[in-house]
């Protein structure tokens, strides 16, 4: 690539870019310096990339960059897989030689050898800061690269909150939230004036086909997807390593608890799904967990219609929960004639999720249950409507709106 045709392509970049809805995310702290934004696909790096160029050179004079023109390079250009790092930066080399230069590189670990552009880049001028996305699977490179760590500070782009898609979208704060319900936290997904359900399938292939089956060289791309089916299937309940695996085996797939664990792992490293562990004081030979999908649209592809109000509702509540106490170690509790969907002992918390009312009476009684042998000074059931009926005075009930601020 010569330098001419990387201005060409720079400027092409830059335009496109730049016509990126900016999304309002919560970028507080990066108004300068070099910056890393982490996430995974479809939720927002380009998006955020744009507002942090926008906040840094339009926004307000005293910024260090207002008034730079950035250099914007979009990797997922097919060009550029044509191109080394090494090649690359020598095209654009004489490209940085204004005073200030704020370089731009979207997707950069799209490209062969990445560390070593922004090895080259960090260092080439003084008055250079650098911006970058890259999938959080890349970023944890980083941190085994002292150069780099040392150059870079890491966001990681969480996913879009209800807060955030209230300020962008203006919908009302009802509308909004069944929407949040119903298609998820893929800022993608939300904003696309397109079928939601098509967009989803379309993410789901890009996800799962893409990036995942590539990057962890998996064999049974059947039985993992398997996997998803049943755990969309078992929401929320308790399920063992053999026992998922019989599960599979019943279907007529050919896999061993070895395989389960490894394909589990990978589900939760790629945030299909997160899982809780079980509270006990028994140690057994076959650890049991509960699983719970990280995004409500991608489970929602794996539900029956019949089943999809209530079981989008209880892994919301389940979101929200896991989001309000994720400093602290969180178990689920199932006894013999007791159980709680979330233990949570350095709070003195145990909590029943309840999507519909008629699990309410039962949500009591394993409140109190439990209790008689773990006493908890804070007992929740998590609705959707106030309930009604009056509560034994040590059980308190939240209710929307009040668990959806977690979100």
């Amino acid at each position: 690539m010569t330098t001419e045709e990387l201005r060409l392509q720079i400027k092409h970049d830059r335009l496109i870019l730049l016509d990126t809805p900016v999304q309002l995310r919560n970028l507080a702290g990066m108004a300068s310096g070099n910056w890393i934004i982490a996430a995974d696909r479809q939720r927002g790096k380009s998006c955020a990339l744009a507002q942090l160029i926008y906040q840094r050179t339009q926004q307000r004079e005293d910024r260090r960059m207002y008034g730079v023109e950035p250099i914007v390079l979009s990797f997922r250009n097919e060009i550029y897989r044509r191109t080394t790092a090494s090649e690359l930066f020598a095209a654009l080399t004489p490209l940085m030689t204004e005073e200030k230069i704020l370089l731009c590189l979207d997707d950069v670990d799209l490209l062969e050898g990445w560390p070593q552009l922004l090895i080259k880049a960090v260092v080439a001028t003084p008055n250079i800061e650098i911006l970058a996305t890259m999938s959080t699977h890349s970023a944890r490179q980083i941190t085994g690269n002292t150069e780099l760590r040392n150059k870079f500070n890491i966001k990681n782009l969480a996913d879009f909150t209800l807060h955030e898609y209230l300020r962008v979208s203006k919908l009302s704060y009802n509308e909004a939230l069944n929407r949040f319900i119903r298609w998820g936290c893929f800022p993608g997904i939300l904003l696309s004036s397109e079928r939601h359900t098509e967009s989803l399938e379309r993410l789901f292939r890009t996800l799962f086909y893409e990036e995942l089956l590539p990057r962890y060289t998996v064999r049974n791309e059947t039985a993992l997807r398997m996997i998803l089916h049943l755990l969309a299937e078992h929401l929320g309940e308790e399920i063992s390593y053999n026992g998922l695996c019989r599960m599979l085996q019943e279907t007529g797939l050919k896999v061993g608890v070895s395989t389960v664990v490894e394909y589990i792992s990978i589900l939760e490293k790629t945030r299909f799904i997160r899982s809780i562990g079980c509270f006990s004081e028994q140690t057994t030979r076959t650890p049991k967990r509960r699983y719970w999908f990280v995004d409500n649209g991608l489970l929602s592809l794996f539900i029956h219609a019949t089943q999809l109000r209530e079981k989008l509702l209880r892994n919301t509540m389940a979101n929200a929960v896991l989001q309000e106490y994720q400093k602290h170690t969180i178990y689920y509790a199932s006894q013999r004639n007791a159980s709680v969907d979330f233990y949570i002992p350095e709070r003195n918390i145990a909590i029943v999720l309840c999507p519909n009312d008629e699990l309410i009476p039962e949500a009591v009684q394993n409140l109190q249950r439990f209790d008689r042998k773990h006493p908890t000074t804070y007992k929740y059931i998590y609705t959707v409507g106030k309930i009604s009926d009056s509560l034994p005075r040590d059980i308190f009930n939240i209710f929307l709106p009040e668990w959806s601020s977690a979100l």
